[in-house]
């Protein structure tokens, strides 16, 4: 690279400096879930512009999406509602499970205490 008149040697800088590879972080395939936040409604404007940006910062192409489940559970928000005043849900923390119609009973005896 020659920079300006008078200049009598050539600069090498960073001239193939493409360095190693160290390690492979994730290998993420297309559609492919990188990350899941719950919030509650009221925030979800809020955070679904922070994910947007986010998704500026990492290589690729990201879409930021509000599913239509409840939290992380295979349960749409209004079964949800319905499923849990009915007792038909095991809530585990962040998931549910229906209850079978035999268990439901027993279920509501063991935590009514």
């Amino acid at each position: 690279m020659l920079a300006k008149a008078g200049a009598d040697r050539v600069q090498t800088g960073m001239r193939l400096a493409f360095g190693k590879n160290i390690a492979l972080c994730a290998r993420v395939g297309k559609y492919q879930k990188i990350l899941s936040i719950r919030s509650k409604h009221r925030h979800s404007f809020y955070i679904f512009n922070l994910v947007k940006k986010l998704s500026y910062k990492i290589s690729g192409k990201q879409i930021p999406i509000i599913a239509p489940t409840w939290g992380f559970t295979v349960f749409s928000k209004i079964n949800f509602l319905i499923l849990s005043q009915n007792l038909e849900l095991y809530k585990k923390s962040t998931h549910a499970s229906n209850i079978k119609s035999s268990y439901i009973l027993s279920y509501f005896i063991k935590n009514k205490s």
